[in-house]
């Protein structure tokens, strides 16, 4: 639902059909162990997720009905409900949306960009230019919000098309406008700033699980995966982009390129500035965990308590905003309009309220933990760790394919932790990580992910051409995810 827009008729089914569960819950009798309030906070998920999925309505205004009617009738308390609003982790996602906001408005972004597809590897090949182009979009959706990077990727690759007067179907077309949506995708998942989901999943896991993964745990683990997911990726546009096509490479392709690049001009102050502000961010990211291997380990501790995550993220954009550039165009690198203009209050409002529910649903005084391990205990006790693993990955692809990745992300990542955590056929902390991943790799249908909608709404892109390149992705990615990110998460955080 459009902002402005009345809600529609499906709407308000939905509205009732989540009410509805909610009272179904509350008048069934509990099974033992489950307790009352196990009973009254299953009924408050599933109204939550009905209406996630079954309304248009905003996210962050379903969730924010749904933390008032936890209090009402008595499923939530004012900690269980709000206590998660001073988590450090939205204080985090916001400091990030400053930084990426600096990237943007100074035009760091849009010169990477051109810089990228203008180099000489991508010249006189589409299928290099692709290549270019996805791994361009890959880098940047590791820095900063990757609608962002879509937005501006599809904008300079619609503009190319228009020049070259291309047609709408032609295979290598759709294959570099999915790709400008795959790249943001997978690209997102490499360092904890690339996605709004990896922060959540970080607040997630700690909540669960008491263990909080770093920065550079989180970066480690990510980036060897997004070089595996962008390698699977191009092998699967190798298949299908002609390789003696020169579409994407025409003269009148390099003549705008060129001409949008002499029209940035050399690189301002205040880019530069902004380059090296977000390069001590990321230092400052690094450095606690670094520090472990030259420290002292009560060193080490010390620096990282007061050095937190959240730390260079608040900071670093605060500084942006009051130090002065010696640019006469740009005084600051960033200013406060700019900052809080860029952050997505409605991500913010949509991770505190999962963060709370997905926390008061698994308590031990729900009864549900130990509910899980008895009903599913019997079924699950002759399943291996791997293919435990598998299936929980695939579940969480397919389905981010069909409902909103952060909904995804809110429904598998408590449901595998206490899986896991119940049953002891996994490590919670790293089924954590991957099954956190999993909701960004959506490929299938622009439903999913913000990007994939982006993309499908430019009209170069056909959604069969989505279904057929994405289904073998999401085959390739699940196994990858499985079979190298569970494995790699437990030997990164030593689980």
């Amino acid at each position: 639902m459009s902002d402005g827009e009345a809600p529609t008729r499906s709407d308000l089914i939905g509205v009732v059909a989540g009410l509805s569960a909610l009272g179904v819950m509350l008048a069934l009798p509990a099974p033992h162990p489950v307790t009352d309030a196990g009973m009254a906070r299953l009924g408050l998920l599933a109204l939550a997720v009905i209406w996630w999925v079954g309304t248009s309505l905003p996210l962050a205004m379903t969730t924010l009905a749904m933390l008032g009617i936890g209090l009402v009738i008595g499923a939530l308390s004012v900690a269980d409900a709000f206590a998660h609003s001073s988590s450090w982790i939205l204080w985090f996602v916001i400091g990030s949306f400053g930084l990426a906001a600096a990237l943007e408005a100074t035009g760091v972004i849009r010169r990477f960009a051109l810089a990228f597809i203008d180099s000489r590897l991508a010249r006189g090949s589409s299928r290099r230019f692709l290549l270019m182009f996805m791994t361009s979009a890959t880098v940047m959706s590791a820095l900063m919000a990757n609608t962002v990077v879509a937005v501006i990727w599809l904008s300079l690759a619609v503009k190319i098309y228009d020049v070259l007067h291309v047609e709408h179907t032609d295979p290598v077309v759709e294959a570099n406008t999915l790709g400008v949506a795959w790249a943001a995708n997978f690209g997102g998942v490499a360092t904890p700033v690339g996605n709004g989901t990896n922060a959540a999943a970080i607040a997630l896991i700690a909540s669960g699980t008491g263990v909080t993964v770093t920065f550079l745990q989180w970066t480690v683990i990510g980036t060897i995966l997004t070089v595996l997911f962008l390698a699977s990726a191009l092998l699967v546009f190798g298949f299908s982009v002609p390789a003696t096509s020169d579409i994407l490479t025409r003269p009148e392709s390099r003549a705008f390129i060129a001409a949008e690049r002499q029209r940035l001009g050399a690189m301002p102050t205040a880019e530069r500035w902004a380059i090296g502000w977000f390069l001590l961010a990321i230092v400052l990211w690094f450095l606690p965990d670094l520090a472990g291997f030259v420290l002292q380990p009560s060193q080490a501790a010390a620096l990282k308590g007061s050095l937190h995550m959240a730390v260079p993220a608040l900071l670093i954009p605060v500084l942006m905003c009051l130090v002065p550039t010696p640019d006469p165009q740009r005084r600051h690198v960033l200013t406060w309009p700019e900052w809080m203009g860029a952050v997505d209050w409605s991500l913010v409002i949509f991770i505190g309220g999962v963060m709370g529910l997905g926390t008061a649903v698994g308590a031990d005084v729900t009864g549900l933990p130990d509910y899980v391990r008895t009903v599913l205990q019997p079924s699950l006790t002759g399943l291996s760790e791997p293919w435990f693993v598998l299936a929980m990955c695939a579940g969480v692809i397919l389905v981010t394919s069909v409902i909103s990745n952060m909904v995804t992300l809110a429904i598998f990542l408590p449901l595998g932790i206490t899986l896991s955590q119940s049953l002891g056929v996994a490590d919670p902390v790293a089924l954590g990580v991957v099954l956190g991943i999993g909701p960004s790799l959506d490929y299938l249908l622009p439903s999913g992910t913000t990007t994939n909608a982006i993309v499908a709404g430019s009209g170069y892109l056909r959604v069969r051409t989505m279904v057929r390149h994405g289904s073998l992705l999401f085959v390739v990615h699940t196994l990858l995810l499985a079979g190298v990110g569970y494995p790699l998460a437990r030997l990164i955080l030593g689980r």
